[in-house]
Order: C-alpha cells, then sequence, then structure tokens
C-alpha cells in the first residue's frame, strides 16, 4: 500500500525549490488518490468561471434577433468579446503573476469548459438599459483618451462602466485659442466669422448623441479640390473618431430600396459622404432625412433579420460639386438643411497644414463643444433653435439658390417672370393663370427639365406658396383669374438665375 509523503502539504501548497512553497488558486483542487495522497492538481471550470466573472466586469445583450454578444469592460470601455477571447481570458489565467504556478494545470478542456460556464453564467442584459439607453443625464458625458467630460458641467470624470461607452477617443481636450483650425476654417467659409460660429456649434452638436436640441444636415459644396475632403477627414477621423464615423451617400439615405443601408448609422456620431452626385431627389423621399434627424426611434431593415429599431444620431454632412434636387422645399427642408460653400485654400500645406491643424484639436473640439452646450442650454430653456443659432445671411443666400435650383416652378418663375411676391401694393402686373402654366411647361421642355407630373392644380400650389396671390381682373372685357405681382417677360428673354430674384421667404 503506497504511504502518504511526509513532505505532502496542505490541500492548497505546491512545493518550491528549497523550503519555499506558494499556494494553489482557489480555483485548483487536489487528486486524491483512495489511499489519502495526494496525487495532482486539477483546474475546476466551474470555480474558476466564477472567479473570472467576479474579477472582470462582463455581461451580454441580446438583439430583438435573439443574437447574444458578450461584453468586457476594459477599464475605459466596454468592448465585446466572442468565445475565443473569453478563451484568451481563461488561459491567461493559468500565466497571470498572481496564479503563475497553474501552469501545469493548463489544457484545452479546462479552458472550453471554463469559457462555456463563463459565457452561460455572465448577467444577461437589454440593450434599452445598456448600449442604447436613454437617460439624458448620460447624453452629458463625452468619451476622450483619459476621461469623460460633461458638457454641461464642463467637468473631467473618471471613466464609469455605467455609461455604457464602447470607444474612446484617442486624444483629450485641451485649453487654448487653436489659432492655426480657426484660420483655416475661416479662410474656407470665405472670412466669414458667422459661418465659423455657426459650423463650430455644429460640430458641437457631432458629439452628442441625440438630434433633440439641433436638428439639421450639411451640405459642403464648392468646386472639385477646394479641400472639402479634407475637412470631412479632419471632422471624422481626427475630431469625431473613424470607429463612429459612417459613410452613406444621400442617395442611400433617402431613396427607396436601399433601406439596409441606414442600420450602418446604428451607434454611429457621424456619417460624412465625400464627392457627393448631383440628382433628383422627390419630395416623398424626404421623410426618412426628416426622420433621422429628428432624434425619434425608427425601424431599419436588416437583411434576413427582423428590423433594427433606434433612433440615429449620426450628424449627416455630404461634400458635393453640385447640390442634388429637392422638390418641394418647405419648412421642414429649411430648418434642416444648412449649405456652407466651401473655398479653396492653393498654398495650404505651407500656410496650415494638417499636421499643425491636428495637433490643436483637443483645444478646437473643446471650443465647439462648450459652443453647443451653450446652444444646447437655451433650447432647454425654451427658445427655438432658430433663436440659438447665430443669424448668417450667407446661409440664407444658399437656401435661396439651392430653392431656385431644387424647384422648377421657383426657377422659372425667377427665369421668365418680372416678380415680386413680397410686394404689399399692386405693381399692376398680371399673368393669366394657364398662360403661366403653359410657358411653364414650354420652359421646362426647352431646359430639359422632368415635370411630367406637375399637373396644372400642383403648379397653382407651388405658385401660392411662392407667396403669390390669385385674383380677378377683366382681361379683354372678361373676368379673368390672374396671378398679382407678377408678368411674363417677351418671348426668348429669360432672367439670370442666379441674380437676386424676390422669392418669398419660408419663415420658420
Amino acid at each position: 500500500m503506497p504511504k502518504k509523503k511526509e513532505k505532502e502539504n496542505s490541500l492548497h501548497l505546491v512545493e518550491k525549490k528549497d523550503s519555499n512553497f506558494k499556494a494553489r488558486p482557489s480555483w485548483a483542487q487536489p487528486i486524491i488518490d483512495q489511499y489519502g495522497n495526494t496525487r495532482g492538481w486539477r483546474a475546476k471550470p466551474n470555480l474558476l468561471a466564477k472567479t473570472i466573472l467576479d474579477d472582470n466586469e462582463m455581461f451580454s445583450v441580446v438583439d430583438d434577433n435573439g443574437k447574444s454578444t458578450s461584453y468586457i469592460y476594459n477599464g475605459d470601455y466596454w468592448e465585446p468579446v466572442d468565445l475565443a477571447g473569453i478563451r484568451n481570458i481563461v488561459a491567461s489565467y493559468f500565466y497571470d503573476d498572481e496564479y503563475r504556478h497553474a501552469y501545469n494545470l493548463l489544457s484545452s478542456k479546462v479552458v472550453n469548459d471554463t469559457a462555456n460556464l463563463v459565457t452561460a453564467l455572465m448577467d444577461r442584459r437589454k440593450y434599452e438599459d445598456t448600449f442604447d439607453q436613454s437617460d439624458p443625464l448620460n447624453l452629458n458625458y463625452i468619451p476622450f483618451d483619459y476621461y469623460d467630460y460633461n458638457i454641461m458641467t464642463n467637468q473631467n470624470v473618471e471613466h464609469s462602466p455605467e455609461r455604457y461607452f464602447t470607444y474612446k477617443r484617442d486624444y483629450d481636450l485641451e485649453d487654448g485659442d487653436a489659432e492655426c483650425t480657426n484660420q483655416w476654417l475661416l479662410e474656407s467659409l470665405g472670412g466669414d466669422e458667422k459661418l465659423l460660429e455657426l459650423i463650430k456649434i455644429l460640430i458641437g452638436a457631432s458629439f452628442y448623441r441625440c438630434y433633440k436640441p439641433l436638428q439639421f444636415v450639411i451640405f459642403i459644396t464648392g468646386e472639385g479640390g477646394d479641400g472639402k475632403s479634407e475637412f470631412l477627414d479632419y471632422w471624422g477621423s481626427k475630431l469625431i473618431g473613424s470607429r463612429t464615423n459612417s459613410h452613406l451617400s444621400f442617395d442611400q439615405i433617402v431613396k427607396t430600396g436601399t433601406n439596409f443601408a441606414l442600420a450602418e448609422l446604428y451607434h454611429k456620431e457621424l456619417n460624412t459622404y465625400d464627392d457627393l452626385n448631383a440628382s433628383y431627389i422627390d419630395s416623398s423621399m424626404m421623410g426618412t432625412a426628416k426622420q433621422l434627424t429628428g432624434g425619434n426611434p425608427f425601424d431599419a431593415e436588416v437583411k434576413n433579420k427582423r428590423n433594427l429599431r433606434f433612433a440615429n444620431y449620426a450628424t449627416m454632412v455630404f461634400a458635393t460639386n453640385d447640390m442634388p434636387e429637392i422638390q418641394n422645399l418647405g419648412f421642414a427642408e429649411k430648418r434642416r438643411i444648412y449649405i456652407f460653400k466651401w473655398h479653396k485654400i492653393p498654398n495650404f500645406e505651407e500656410k496650415y497644414g494638417m499636421l499643425r491643424i491636428t495637433k490643436e484639436r483637443g483645444a478646437f473640439a473643446k471650443q465647439c463643444i462648450d459652443a453647443f452646450s451653450i446652444a444646447k442650454l437655451r433650447r432647454d430653456t425654451g427658445e427655438s433653435q432658430q433663436d440659438v443659432l447665430p443669424k448668417c445671411e450667407a446661409i440664407e443666400e444658399n437656401w435661396k439658390q439651392f430653392q431656385l435650383d431644387s424647384d422648377p416652378v421657383a426657377r422659372f418663375v425667377a427665369s421668365r417672370c418680372e416678380a415680386d411676391p413680397e410686394y404689399t401694393g399692386d405693381h399692376g402686373w398680371i399673368v393669366e393663370k394657364h398662360d403661366l402654366y403653359t410657358n411653364f411647361i414650354d420652359w421646362a421642355d426647352k431646359h430639359n427639365l422632368k415635370v411630367k407630373g406637375m399637373t396644372e392644380r400642383k403648379f397653382n400650389k407651388k405658385i401660392k406658396k411662392l407667396g403669390f396671390q390669385e385674383v380677378v381682373r377683366k382681361v379683354s372685357y372678361k373676368a379673368t383669374r390672374v396671378w398679382q405681382n407678377m408678368m411674363l417677360l417677351p418671348d426668348g428673354v429669360e432672367n439670370d438665375t442666379d441674380s437676386k430674384i424676390g422669392l418669398k421667404e419660408i419663415n420658420y
């Protein structure tokens, strides 16, 4: 009968060189033979799994399709971890400084069994209670490299698992004037201080994960090679970060049949698209854009799965040489669409340089976020979006030109008529309703504009929307319905549509 060795020690001690003993980990158990002798040690998967869950903050969330995703908090933010990643965590315990005397207990079976138990035993949570929570106080925090920044208190606080961030930025905010960055943007915006003030507020809003305070879509226009792409790359990769920057085109967002793409906006803070092609956007397509910038949940189609329901908060920014044509522009579009004309800086690298600009991003980001926080505070107290944003003549002029370019009826009036819809008196200018419509059809055909669906009834509604009044006047001794304060130009004569034509201003 084998005898128990005299040098055997208590169950959780292992003999080391000389007289140095180290404790086995609590998740290890001795292998005792029938005679009471310790024949070896083994790791217990159930005990090791409990230790791992006690040592680490982990949970899994299940989406509407039943897919479960595990997450682990790495000290700064939550990151997804699959079964292979959990196996790596399990294996690391056998070589950890605290448990390095357990390396000889490692086996693939123990690792697999423990990883499966960790997955099975970890806490189960819902997306709406974690990553999709709508707590307004939590929205005030923005993650940076070494801390989270509270935009309403202007304080830096330690990273916390309770905020459920899945990323952090690779830089921190700084105090500074960011002179190079501000001068670069000011020159790119044609030297307009109001435009710079406005775009900084909108940049700051892109850090905030909700559209409730400000609802907007940005178009950056200008000729090719004027620096629009560099600006979008700076905003997306340097300020916001590539991990939360998507790249859907305007067509992908608004046109039917491409709704699968909208799921890419989930958990994104910014959507930038460069080199947008001019396209025709019917007014019926704009509903998606309004929904995405409204701050309310919507359903995004996912191929072969249930719809993904979420509230989009990705700021929409598009760079284009030519604006898309959007029909029937109205209040909702005017309130949301901001058009900035970009000006080329021939000696950009010598005068500014992206390296210098990037070095200032901490200071510039803080300026933008703080500017937005002031606007948000005013919105929270009941002021309108238009009241809290700076008034820019350039934005208004860009909108009017966009209205002309997008709306064939408005463009026709500007091109073929002498018109003044805002005049409260009577110029004596009149035009018969049917004659105006007939001239519109001929003009559209001449300019290859698609107006097949523009019936006379729809045309008359558009004329009213532009601010013109329908009255009855005697024409050739006959009572005739006419439009007041407008008249057709002689045949073959057209105005320069880039000139300032008195189109009705759409008030907010």
